[in-house]
């Protein structure tokens, strides 16, 4: 029997995310990977100590590619566009946050990407976490509290660890809502993760907070997602089939990615095309910033040369020009904005 194919979002996967530079696996695999560690301490993060395997390439660029910042913002809540970011740890520290970022050898890491995080809450709990970034801005968190999960940030987590006394109830509880559900023992007591493609019911947190009062639940927390939760089915599965699609139902090529998107999103028409007139808003501002040399921050390595390109074919001195030109000197502008860490639609790599 053939392996059943990933379903492939647009958003997710081909004309996105929208992250920061310079790089997706180091900058927005960070960031995101920085929210869902917030989510599951579950309260107000106090402290926080991140570690890369010293054989990992996050030991060797996470300062260079701005890892450090992208952790901060995500750890704190930040929204991706919020321009403190170039000033991330330092403001941290001092709103009294003590974040740390240590380098040494983690047994478990299997993965040039994989870190391990501790975090403190402003009462003193504590939980433990481990991630890694798997290309494109793609995340997975992998371990918890000493048990093997597998979270992507695509969809709604809920998390409820509790005593073997408690699993039967909160089994039963979780068991009658919609979603996957995991089950998960060992010597910590008994995990459970249903993911689902919307937040749990008020009351179901409600009970679980009851729960944890009692001390029959000792945590629970809600990972939301960072990518859009994938809702229903693709109508299409290949280019072969997305033509046969299209010429059936009389669409362009462009109408029937729009009709795949929202099946697979569960949006509207109208939600999917303003969500991708916001992405082109993304990469159009990019441009634009770089072009004037407004970007907030300098490329580590080069010098900008987009607008000067861009300028000399306005004014006639190249030997060739045209659309072609100004395209490749927007293209290389966004690059430019790209590595000074500023706000671009990945494609979906960074670089």
């Amino acid at each position: 029997m053939s392996k059943p194919s990933k379903r492939v979002s647009i958003f997710n996967n081909v004309l996105g995310p929208v992250m920061r530079g310079p790089s997706s696996s180091h900058t927005a695999a960070s960031y995101h990977l920085g929210r869902m560690l917030r989510d599951l301490l579950g309260v107000e993060l106090q402290q926080a100590q991140i570690a890369f395997d010293r054989n990992g390439s996050f030991a060797a660029t996470y300062r260079q590619q701005a890892s450090d910042r992208a952790f901060v913002a995500g750890l704190l809540g930040w929204d991706l566009l919020d321009d403190r970011f170039y000033e991330a740890i330092s403001l941290a520290a001092a709103a009294g946050k003590k974040i740390e970022f240590i380098v040494s050898d983690l047994p478990h890491a299997d993965h040039p990407n994989y870190m391990e995080a501790r975090l403190v809450s402003s009462d003193g709990k504590s939980v433990r976490a481990s991630g890694k970034s798997i290309g494109g801005g793609s995340v997975t968190v992998c371990g918890f509290e000493g048990f093997e999960i597998g979270l992507s940030g695509a969809s709604y987590d809920l998390l409820v660890l509790c005593r073997p006394e408690g699993a039967s109830r909160v089994g039963d509880l979780l068991a009658k809502l919609e979603g996957g559900l995991e089950h998960h023992e060992s010597d910590q007591g008994v995990l459970f993760v249903l993911k689902r493609t919307d937040p749990a019911p008020d009351d179901v947190l409600s009970t679980l907070k009851a729960e944890l009062e009692s001390g029959l639940v000792t945590h629970f927390c809600e990972v939301k997602p960072v990518f859009f939760p994938l809702k229903g089915e693709p109508i299409f599965r290949s280019a072969h089939e997305m033509v046969a699609f299209a010429a059936e139902h009389h669409l362009t090529l462009g109408s029937a990615a729009l009709a795949y998107e929202c099946s697979l999103l569960g949006m509207s028409d109208d939600e999917a095309c303003a969500e991708m007139l916001r992405r082109y808003g993304v990469m159009k501002r990019a441009a634009e910033r770089a072009l004037s040399r407004k970007l907030a921050s300098t490329m580590q390595l080069l010098e900008p040369t987009a607008d000067k390109i861009f300028d000399a074919e306005c004014n006639k001195k190249l030997p060739y020009g045209g659309p072609h030109t100004r395209a490749a000197a927007r293209a290389m502008a966004v690059m430019h904005a790209n590595g000074a860490m500023d706000v671009v639609c990945a494609a979906p790599t960074g670089g």
